[in-house]
């Protein structure tokens, strides 16, 4: 990654392919995932994303957001009516819902690019904090 008009990277819960996972990452990274208990994982998605938090060489963050699936992270909710959001909640969304799964992706990334895109950090750690069932936080190294 030489390309210096990258400043920040974030991932929402895919699937890291190639050298992704394996080429130092000399930037911010954060990874916003759903629960593992709800989308079940691959073995690739696990395996690549502790490949990429051990080559980070910046700031890294790493959110598991609870009662979510993979769909959590679309904006296909605000597309359909009212009875068909409410109809398909569990699926897009999982039991968490996507409104909130939304919110809490929506105020996170905001505080985790903030530093990086504007020159005014946010505090990743208290957006995560105002959201019910994330867990997760800084890369300890």
């Amino acid at each position: 990654m030489g390309d210096p008009r990258i400043r920040a990277v974030a991932n929402l819960d895919g699937t890291l392919y190639g050298r992704a996972a394996t080429d130092p990452m000399p930037v911010p990274f954060l990874l916003l995932e759903s629960d593992h208990r709800e989308t079940r994982h691959s073995q690739n998605y696990l395996q690549g994303n502790l490949a990429l938090a051990q080559h980070l060489r910046a700031d890294g963050y790493r959110y598991q957001i609870a009662k979510a699936n993979h769909y959590s992270f679309t904006d296909v909710p605000l597309y359909l009516s009212a009875p068909a959001r409410f109809a398909l909640a569990a699926w897009i969304g999982g039991s968490r819902g996507p409104a909130r799964s939304q919110a809490a992706s929506n105020d996170v990334l905001a505080a985790f690019l903030g530093g990086p895109l504007l020159g005014a950090p946010g505090d990743v750690a208290a957006a995560a904090a105002r959201h019910a069932g994330l867990s997760g936080g800084a890369r300890q190294d």
